[in-house]
């Protein structure tokens, strides 16, 4: 988002591509309001769930993106860790968000109730994710396993419970085109979550590396993961808070859904 080459971001190199992508989402628009099969059928927006279900979708990502990309990078370059031992370090994270996103959908398929799990779900990514801003060179791998696993089992509900909200507002018809569209918002917010963290990040790093470059590396993944992590989770909180009920059941098998959502 800053650039490189010592640019600054109200450069034109900088700000002439965000503006140019803001610009041609309007011609976007009005190509798939006239298109007799859109990839993203405009109508579907004048659907108050779907579009608070995408927007849900569009900020949980902060949360996800931004810590397997950030946390890789303190245990290589801050702790010195390999490529492949950081990999398994991040296992506490992953393996909650793929059981977070299994009971998720267990527990919404069984109840026919959404807005409790994905609310909680939200509150724990933000504590999870605002933990980190205790970050050093000498946090405990037990601690940090600790807080991942809050992230975690944060994240993964958004992936599956989203998805069945999303199928059970829409029309049969568009089922498909509205579940794709969940995961295309969350690659669309991950990436935006990733250029202003990484913005952050080089920022923090540039202004502590008198202390040295491995506390440095600290100190950024502990500005930078914490503040996107947790203002996406807010977001989240916000979107899921004002979805309205589902317009059919959601008391169905939901195990395919949950699996299919982690794809």
């Amino acid at each position: 988002m800053k650039g490189t080459d010592g640019h600054t971001r109200t450069d034109t190199v900088v700000t002439g591509p965000i503006l140019l992508a803001l610009v041609l989402m309007v011609p976007f628009a009005m190509i798939e309001k006239r298109a007799a099969q859109p990839i993203m059928p405009m109508g579907l927006f004048a659907n108050r769930a779907y579009t608070l279900a995408n927007t849900a979708s569009f900020f949980s990502a902060f949360c996800l993106f931004v810590s397997v990309v950030f946390l890789p990078r303190f245990f290589q370059e801050a702790l010195g860790h390999t490529a492949s031992s950081s990999g398994l370090l991040l296992y506490p994270l992953m393996i909650a968000m793929v059981a977070g996103s299994l009971l998720a959908g267990t527990l919404i398929s069984g109840t026919g109730r959404y807005r409790p799990w994905l609310l909680g779900a939200a509150v724990l990514a933000a504590a999870g994710s605002l933990l980190f801003i205790q970050l050093t060179l000498d946090t405990g791998p037990w601690t940090m396993s600790a807080w991942m696993i809050l992230i975690g089992l944060g994240i993964g509900p958004m992936l599956s419970g989203l998805s069945l909200v999303i199928q059970a507002t829409v029309d049969p018809a568009d089922i498909g085109t509205a579940s794709s569209d969940v995961t295309f918002f969350r690659q669309i917010g991950g990436s935006i979550a990733l250029a202003v963290a990484g913005t952050l990040y080089a920022d923090t790093l540039a202004g502590d590396m008198s202390h040295g470059p491995h506390q440095a590396q600290a100190a950024a993944t502990a500005g930078a993961l914490p503040l996107l992590s947790a203002t996406g989770a807010a977001a989240t909180f916000l979107a899921v808070a004002f979805l309205p009920a589902p317009r059919r059941s959601l008391k169905h098998n939901s195990a395919g859904n949950s699996l299919g959502a982690l794809a």
